[in-house]
């Protein structure tokens, strides 16, 4: 735990209020070799995942204020869980964080709300689909979560345009809990192979820092101006070639602040502004 520990320590001097996670994430690449390897039965991994949560959540529960207990359980699914399992071990997840401390918000993370994977991998279910049931399910969670990253040629990432992303977000309107948008990246200059524009898709024009910059002044106004989202968290501080969208940094790999930067900035101060007056 000394790197998380060294984090914590330098973010609560700050006074930040820290949202960490997911705690549970059953991709492929994410997952601990022993777990990975498979040969384990649904009633292990659940136990498995109770004590994971149990722990973490124990060690940190003074200074997280957010744990993203789950992220998508809709879109990856590794073992191949069948429907009540996901519910289940959504469930678990939240149970088990709640337990531990009952004061932290839990959210349940939903990835790829566009629900294009469903067409393709199997022992998944739409987006919106899985959000219904784990409420119907009467799970004890405090918010939903979604990432929208674009620019790449893989499904859900392609680049879309703002009415198309105004409109995906409505859909969580219906949705009886607060959205948190816990990533957004877009590109800050135009890239080759699997991010190259003419596959991926382009906004306006090729990408460079300034239509980054425009890109997301938009999204931010249309996605605050929801009543139901709650907050934005942008993805990528800085430029490295371990982020999923190559070049979405807010800085670059030397450090220096892109104008994707100032423009968090003024928005920032803006609605820090606006508090203050109510």
């Amino acid at each position: 735990f000394s790197t998380i520990d060294h984090c914590i320590d330098i973010l609560i001097g700050r006074r930040l209020a820290i949202c960490a996670g997911p705690l549970l994430y059953f991709s492929e690449g994410h997952l601990p070799e022993w777990l990975g390897d498979g040969g384990w039965e649904f009633e292990k991994i659940r136990e498995a995942a109770y004590e994971f949560i149990s722990r973490i959540v124990t060690r940190y529960s003074r200074y997280i204020h957010a744990w993203r207990v789950i992220s998508g359980m809709n879109a990856n699914n590794h073992f191949g869980f069948n429907f009540e399992q996901m519910i289940e071990i959504t469930r678990t997840a939240c149970l088990a964080a709640r337990s531990a401390d009952n004061k932290s918000r839990k959210i349940v993370e939903i990835l790829f709300p566009w629900g294009e994977y469903y067409a393709k991998k199997k022992k998944t279910v739409p987006p919106l689909v899985y959000a219904d049931m784990v409420i119907q399910s009467a799970i004890s969670f405090d918010a939903f979560a979604v990432q929208l990253l674009f620019g790449k040629d893989r499904p859900g990432m392609h680049i879309r345009d703002m009415m198309q992303i105004s409109s995906m977000l409505d859909y969580f309107a219906a949705v009886v809990k607060p959205v948190h948008i816990t990533g957004v990246a877009i590109p800050g200059q135009s890239m080759t192979d699997d991010q190259d524009g003419r596959v991926a898709g382009e906004w306006h024009r090729g990408w460079d820092q300034s239509l980054q910059s425009d890109w997301i002044e938009q999204f931010y106004k249309i996605a605050l101006g929801k009543p139901f989202v709650n907050s934005i968290t942008y993805s990528n501080l800085a430029d490295t070639d371990k982020n999923d969208v190559l070049g979405s940094g807010l800085l670059t790999e030397g450090f220096e602040p892109k104008e994707t930067f100032h423009t968090l900035k003024k928005l920032q101060k803006l609605l820090l502004t606006r508090q203050k007056k109510v």
